[in-house]
């Protein structure tokens, strides 16, 4: 349990961890072409997770709660060749889908057994010599089942072409995966429904260094929107453009956040409110509707998103989850399958501790009422899956006199 109670006149640096999405994505890269080093590697515990399995001699590997590990290295050893292992994860894990990546891959010529539940982990994984060739995949439920197939695509002879039905999700994932590809000197061709990767020969050492990660900025903004006078400058960050939660900028602009680069990185400070549109279509950024849906309740707008199909198998129902959070500070919600409506209200101290449900994002997202109210937040180190030094960044707001 943690304690918080912040002042609502702050300054300071605001350090970010660089990113876990570009960091696993070199991972993969990296054990499937020896000739790739990485630079600044996340310290993310889903990164260090991922990390672990590539590299164990174990042939039982315990992925946790990391999601995107699962299923960038089912495709990853269901191309290891001798390997055998047996791959699984928490409670919540295993009770996440991975049904249309197992089939996409068994249709490659991949030996993948469900060990209990049809269609989820743990799964056994008995490596081949795939040669790839082509895939038809739903692209609604995941990226991360494109990119693992992206990914693997680069080292197969044929390489991979992906025909994606469904509405597309997260799209801004698969750009990035393309353009780390790209980055080797691999081949990524791409029409509105149809990815086709060729096979990547790297002859000379080649170097990624990871980025700033902007899914762990848009805490800052989050923040810096709770103010009443706040003034953050986050180093170590590139153009929003490069990563999908870089629409952190336009979104919390409307939220009273102006931000501008400087330097190696961004400056935000607070202003007044914008006006807020009355729907935002979330489908290529995701991670953001726990920040987001929390900054509108925090200051008692109303706000309906959209495209949120994936946050019902994240590390929790994160819908139920924000919901359930809000109504613990007297904000009514209405949610579906694939939407979250915020209601305006008055907010009240919360009721209870805040729940985090095992999920990164709430916890870190729901720390901002902290600015209005004493608060406590259950399992705080749950912020460790991805920026395990989230609480020593908030530490070092200080107050302006």
């Amino acid at each position: 349990m943690k304690t918080l109670y912040f002042t609502n006149v702050f300054r300071g640096t605001f350090s970010i961890p660089t990113s876990k999405s570009y960091s696993n994505r070199a991972l993969i890269l990296r054990a499937l072409h020896p000739q790739v080093s990485i630079s600044e590697l996340s310290t993310a515990a889903d990164t260090q997770i991922l990390q672990q399995a590539l590299t164990t001699t174990d042939q039982h590997i315990n992925i946790g709660h990391a999601g995107t590990a699962m299923r960038f290295a089912t495709a990853y050893f269901a191309n290891a060749l001798g390997k055998e292992i047996e791959l699984g994860g928490s409670e919540r894990m295993n009770n996440r889908p991975i049904k249309v990546l197992v089939n996409a891959l068994r249709e490659l010529g991949a030996e993948i057994q469900y060990l209990n539940k049809e269609g989820y982990p743990p799964i056994r994984i008995k490596g081949q010599n795939l040669e790839g060739g082509h895939l038809t995949i739903d692209a609604s439920v995941s990226s991360q089942y494109i990119t693992a197939l992206m990914l693997l695509g680069t080292a197969v002879p044929k390489g991979i072409t992906l025909h994606l039905t469904g509405k597309i999700v997260s799209q801004p994932y698969l750009i990035m995966s393309r353009h780390l590809i790209e980055v080797l000197g691999g081949h990524v061709n791409t029409t509105t429904n149809t990815i086709h990767v060729q096979p990547l020969c790297i002859n000379t050492a080649k170097n990624v260094t990871v980025p700033g990660d902007w899914s762990s900025a848009a805490y800052a903004f989050a923040h810096v929107s709770a103010g009443r006078e706040a003034q953050l400058f986050i180093p170590n960050l590139s153009h929003p453009e490069d990563q999908a939660d870089g629409a952190a900028v336009a979104l919390f602009n409307h939220l009273g956040v102006a931000s501008t680069p400087e330097g190696n990185g961004y400056l935000l400070c607070h202003k007044p409110l914008g006006v807020l549109p009355q729907e935002i279509d979330c489908t290529d950024f995701p991670d953001l509707v726990p920040a987001l849906a929390a900054a509108v309740a925090f200051h008692g707008k109303s706000l309906h998103l959209n495209g949120l199909e994936t946050l019902r198998i994240k590390e929790t129902d994160r819908i139920a989850a924000i919901a359930a959070e809000l109504a613990n500070f007297g904000i009514a919600t209405r949610a579906t399958r694939s939407t979250l409506t915020v209601k305006a209200g008055v907010t009240h101290a919360p009721k209870r501790a805040i729940k985090t449900y095992d999920d990164h994002r709430m916890a870190m997202a729901f720390s901002i009422f902290a600015h209005r109210y004493p608060i406590s937040i259950e399992n705080p180190m749950v912020v460790e899956k991805s920026f395990p030094e989230f609480w020593q960044s908030l530490n070092n707001l200080l107050p302006i006199n």
